[in-house]
């Protein structure tokens, strides 16, 4: 049934009507309300448990932007590194996702 709708939701999804999450089995597309999404996120974890989708918390995203901006080279490897030597845990994943989720450039290395 979600092939009827995979036009729309796409058009929805670039106008910023909704957001989506890549996952080996396609796209699962997600409110923008950020309440909303962490709770369909955490249904799609009780759906794939293996593979857990993992969010970083505002205070954790700061700390990834802040050494994003101090070097806007470093890849996804190198961020959570740098923000890993602050005592804090964010996975490339993780930092990957936030990227997305904001609509900011960065090519991996």
């Amino acid at each position: 049934m979600l092939q009827q709708y995979y036009s729309v939701l796409n058009q929805m999804f670039k106008k910023k009507k909704v957001d989506r999450f890549h996952s080996a089995k396609g796209f699962y597309y997600l409110s923008m309300k950020e309440k909303k999404k962490r709770l369909q996120l955490k249904h799609l974890q009780t759906l794939t448990p293996l593979k857990r989708i993992e969010l970083l918390s505002p205070q954790i995203s700061v700390y990834v932007l802040v050494e994003y901006i101090k070097n806007s080279k470093a890849s996804f490897r190198e961020l959570s590194v740098a923000v890993g030597k602050k005592g804090v845990s964010a996975s490339q994943e993780a930092i990957a996702q936030l990227f997305k989720e904001h609509d900011l450039k960065k090519n991996p290395k």
